[in-house]
């Protein structure tokens, strides 16, 4: 049982650490909704990056530069 318990305890301090947001909602309300915002944010980002790719895979940066731009 004390092996549990400070498993537990340890597993708990861990998140504590890693997961401010989520955790402390009694002194977090603004940090919270800024940290979900960001969360999402980077959802996001990566979910498009990826469909980007995957719908594009042969447009490089410097290719869509070179069209973009005239010489």
């Amino acid at each position: 049982n004390i092996w549990r318990i400070s498993w537990k305890n340890s597993l708990q301090q861990i998140y504590q650490k890693t997961c401010p947001f989520a955790c402390r909602r009694r002194r977090a309300g603004l940090r919270e909704y800024v940290g979900l915002l960001l969360f999402f944010f980077l959802k996001f980002v990566i979910i498009y990056g990826v469909f980007c790719f995957l719908m594009f895979p042969s447009d490089s940066p410097s290719s869509v530069y070179e069209e973009v731009l005239p010489d």
